[in-house]
């Protein structure tokens, strides 16, 4: 028997101190409406996973309170409906919000390096001065092209005489930038390259109706997030046992113009095993969460009496369409933006009759 975690007796509430400044006015006699708000929210006492020793023997991390994050952003909505003389009548409501999240404190740390791994990769960690939970990856400068490419990429030691940077590199494989200027790569290379927290979100939803018919749309998107595909880690790299993506068959050994780097058993380069932004991508999008049409029945054809019954036939489609560059099954990945797998959400088409009395 084993324990599968520790307590932690000093652990206890984050605390949010948060103001807020905005207005709502209506205008055209009630038509037009503007809501505004500038928000400044600090969290105190944040609560994430202890980083153990494996030597602990612990399976699950404690929790502890970590440090203090500050969020700001301005909210705006728009809308406006009206009726016509022909009784055609429509309300459309627009929203965008802003959001700057900045570390504040980690107390005595230095960093604090997030447990979240995609197939054992730890790209997340939190400094001060950056967003919670960034990205902390060694970033690429392309792939090698040629043997003389690698020759090239040579650091000066102090005794004047030159090493490669990448000695295990071929024509095919990644280039990573040595960013600490010390003439190797490794996990000192890496760098804060973003994070998975939208600096905008956005958002519209419309309604219309004449005579019988009414339409609903409702659209959402996000933009300035980044999602690390970890999906690529386990359909790219070769010798896993598993079924691979077809865009293997599109890597460098096969076109000299991929982006995507040598295929091959051993990786002595480490293309798919270096936490670095090739497995980086925009994850903005957007996307037309719902559209319904319906009809509703004339009430002649139930006599116009009190209490007659009222009959609306519809049709309505979830997730039709998503506009987006990332590469993986879903840009909504969750899982502070590490995509492991993420199942995307599923486009519905619903046929429906409401009958009320």
């Amino acid at each position: 028997a084993v324990p599968a975690n520790v307590p932690n007796p000093d652990v206890k509430w984050e605390t949010s101190e948060q103001t807020n400044l905005g207005f709502d006015v209506e205008f055209l006699k009630g038509r037009l409406s503007l809501a505004a708000d500038y928000f400044i929210k600090n969290t105190k006492d944040m609560i994430d996973e202890i980083p153990m020793a494996s030597v602990a023997g612990v399976a699950v991390a404690p929790l502890g309170n970590i440090g203090e994050v500050k969020n700001s952003g301005f909210e705006l909505t728009v809308g406006y409906g009206d009726q016509t003389k022909s009784g055609f009548r429509y309300h459309v409501d627009a929203n965008i919000a802003t959001l700057t999240t900045e570390v504040k404190d980690l107390g005595t740390r230095e960093f604090f390096a997030h447990s979240n791994t995609v197939r054992a990769m730890q790209p997340l960690r939190s400094i001060v001065g950056e967003p919670w939970y960034s990205y902390y990856l060694i970033k690429t400068d392309g792939i090698f092209q040629s043997q003389e490419e690698i020759n090239a990429y040579t650091f000066k030691k102090s005794d004047g005489s030159t090493a490669l940077i990448q000695p295990n590199a071929k024509p095919g494989d990644q280039k990573f930038v040595d960013f600490n200027n010390d003439g190797k790569i490794s996990d000192d290379d890496r760098q804060f390259l973003g994070s998975y927290a939208p600096t905008l979100t956005y958002g519209l939803n419309a309604f219309f109706e004449y005579k019988n018919f009414d339409l609903n749309i409702a659209l959402q998107g996000v933009s300035g997030n980044k999602i690390f595909n970890g999906v690529k880690v386990m359909t790219y790299a070769a010798g896993q046992g598993w079924n691979m993506s077809k865009d293997v068959l599109n890597s460098w050994g096969y076109n000299k113009n991929s982006d995507i780097p040598l295929i091959s058993m051993s990786d002595s380069n480490g293309n798919y095993s270096t936490v670095s932004d090739f497995f980086l991508e925009d994850g903005s999008y957007l996307r037309v969460k719902n559209i319904t049409l319906g009809y509703t029945l004339p009430k002649s054809l139930f006599g116009n009496k009190a209490g007659a019954p009222s009959l609306r036939a519809y049709v309505s489609g979830e997730n039709l369409l998503t506009l987006t560059d990332y590469s993986g099954m879903d840009p909504e990945v969750g899982n502070n933006g590490l995509d492991g797998g993420t199942y995307p959400v599923s486009r519905v088409i619903s046929l429906g009759i409401n009958l009320s009395f």
